[in-house]
């Protein structure tokens, strides 16, 4: 016959020599407490199956007198009771009943953890920390992404409290989540359309010109060294900005992105022996980072878009001095910009450099 909790507690006590008051202490509960469990007048929370478990050495099948094959038989028939579920409401009910059976199986705690952020973000918050719970069980004991830990962490991060959520993000360094990806799956959950739009604007930025004004030609060795790929790949992300932008603009947000890839186009033209292409775009780069630095504080900049309208760009005197010490390297550390090394040495550079040293940091 199998045994209920009831009568393993009892059991796993006395082959333990304890009374029910020492084990009540061991678990910081009250004796009362150990004695409506043993004789099956109440339940030990949630909470506690996993600390009496390792309290007594066992896992949490044993506790409730349950062995692999039988845990496998109830899943069954949970896995058809569920499938048979006309609502949400049933399909919680039932996965409830599941993890109460079989609390150490990862798969109906993930699931219930799913189910109750899948619904209204009330129904979230009525739920919050039942989540909680489910999602430090999975957490903690399911250990490869291929089960349900992607996926508890993903509605963990819709579900929680904003106070709480960077705690959450910064588990994603173990997951193949990006930031982005689950603060736009949050913001869809809530409704909060600005900051839903806003991310997925500041998406749009990263993918089309952060990471291709960075990466562009710097994926393999060969495409590196190439100059004549970097002035193409140069042109082409002027030509992006300038489609996504107002190009008759003189001042907006896209001003450090157009002189930074003003900069590498100089290089690159500098590398492929075209002297008079890498000044012209020196100077273009540099006109545009004397604009941005001698902007006010809190000027505000926008991005001149369609498509990137709630973006904006504060003007701070910490952002100043940061494209300050950025300018001042590329301009004067031969590493990573070795093509400048043919022109380092002429007047015309000379006076370039001059004409902007007064934004760089002063030597200590």
């Amino acid at each position: 016959m199998k045994l209920t909790i009831s009568q393993t507690i009892r059991r796993l006590r006395k082959e333990k020599d304890m009374t029910q008051e020492a084990l009540a202490a061991a678990l910081g509960v009250t004796s009362q407490s150990v004695s409506r469990w043993e004789n099956d007048n109440a339940y030990p929370d949630m909470e506690l199956i996993p600390a009496i478990a390792n309290y007594f050495g066992v896992t949490t099948d044993v506790l409730f007198g349950m062995d692999a094959e039988t845990v496998e038989y109830k899943s069954k028939q949970y896995q058809e009771r569920y499938q048979e579920a006309r609502s949400l409401e049933d399909e919680i009910a039932i996965v409830r009943e599941a993890v109460k059976e079989m609390p150490s199986d990862c798969f109906w705690r993930g699931r219930l953890c799913c189910l109750l952020t899948s619904g209204s973000p009330e129904m979230a918050k009525a739920g919050l920390p039942e989540i909680r719970e489910h999602f430090r069980y999975v957490w903690e004991h399911e250990k490869t992404w291929n089960g349900w830990r992607f996926r508890v962490l993903r509605a963990m991060i819709e579900a929680e409290e904003e106070e709480k959520l960077e705690e959450l993000l910064d588990l994603l360094d173990e997951s193949d989540l990006t930031r982005t990806d689950a603060l736009i799956g949050r913001y869809g959950f809530l409704g909060e359309v600005e900051n839903y739009n806003n991310t997925i604007q500041e998406h749009l930025y990263d993918t089309l010109i952060r990471v291709f004004l960075q990466d562009f030609c710097k994926r393999d060795r060969v495409t590196y060294k190439n100059a004549r790929s970097r002035i193409e790949g140069q042109k082409i992300i002027l030509a992006i900005m300038d489609i996504l932008r107002d190009p008759t603009a003189e001042t907006d947000a896209w001003l450090c992105d157009r002189a930074f890839a003003w900069m590498r186009l100089a290089a690159g033209c500098f590398g492929a022996g075209e002297i008079e292409g890498g000044f012209a775009a020196l100077e273009t780069s540099l006109s545009l980072y004397r604009t941005f630095l001698t902007l006010p504080d809190d000027t505000v900049l926008t991005y001149n878009s369609p498509v990137l309208d709630s973006l904006r760009v504060t003007v701070s005197t910490w952002y100043k001095q940061n494209q300050g010490e950025e300018l001042a390297r590329y301009l004067l550390d031969p590493r990573g910009w070795e093509w400048f090394n043919c022109v380092r040495e002429t007047e015309r550079y000379k006076t370039l450099v001059d004409s902007v040293r007064c934004f760089f940091p002063e030597d200590d």
